[in-house]
């Protein structure tokens, strides 16, 4: 709600991924703030610029000291070069290859792929570790205050519900999420074809790691298909099986 395009190149407006912070503030806001809800990637961007900015530490060393390390979470970071095993995602327009164990995001390799909005790279064992966490309520990990406030709807009677960092369920029957996993239900979706979702109701966490940009940002893909992914756990679960 902060005002901000969904997304721009910063390339294009500025030569200097050390000035990125004075280049978002400095433009033009898209439209009032506290109007509308917009998921924007230039405000994950100045997000992390602000903890940046607050900590005096870069992003992948904050978030590796106080997520990852705390966590357990062995093999997630953001990627310094070429991160290897790493899925290949769009073809690159001006090499002709794909690219791979590179952050697909174009303002997050401007950052030298480490941004607020992209360049984080797990696995599956991983990213199990983080949605068990926030099953439990990040009991141990986050306060019970905090947690609260992430979960809480800060944007009710607007388009979209929003907590901080993830997307509530709320009757909606276009959330990604889909209609069967129950009051309280949050998650977050990746652009590639990537998301976690929590059903603390159903006590179920679901991670998808797909690739939906394989063969390009703009071929028809499915809408619902993470419902759908979600629907089918909850009907195997259902009849028993593992």
């Amino acid at each position: 709600t902060g005002g901000f395009e969904a997304h721009y190149l910063l390339s294009e407006i500025t030569a200097a991924p050390a000035g990125v912070m004075d280049t978002i503030l400095r433009k033009r806001l898209s439209y009032e703030p506290g109007s509308r809800v917009v998921y924007s990637c230039i405000g994950f961007i100045l997000l992390g610029k602000i903890l940046e900015l607050v900590t005096g530490e870069g992003l992948d060393v904050l978030s590796d000291r106080l997520v990852f390390r705390p966590l357990g979470m062995q093999t997630t970071g953001y990627g310094h070069g070429v991160v290897p095993g790493a899925a290949p995602t769009e073809r690159d327009p001006e090499s002709g290859t794909f690219i791979r164990g590179v952050v697909h995001d174009e303002n997050a390799r401007f950052l030298c792929g480490v941004s607020g909005n992209a360049g984080l790279f797990s696995n599956s064992d991983d990213c199990a570790v983080f949605a068990r966490c926030l099953l439990t309520g990040c009991e141990g990990f986050l306060s019970e205050g905090l947690y609260d406030m992430m979960v809480r709807n800060w944007t009710s009677g607007m388009s979209y519900a929003r907590g901080l960092g993830v997307s509530l369920w709320d009757g909606n029957p276009e959330w990604p999420g889909g209609t069967l996993l129950g009051p309280g239900a949050y998650g977050h979706t990746g652009f590639t074809g990537t998301s976690i979702f929590v059903s603390p109701s159903r006590g179920l966490f679901f991670v998808l790691l797909t690739n939906r940009v394989h063969y390009g940002r703009d071929l028809a893909v499915l809408p619902d298909y993470r419902a759908l992914y979600h629907a089918a756990v909850i009907d195997d679960i259902g009849e028993g099986k593992r």
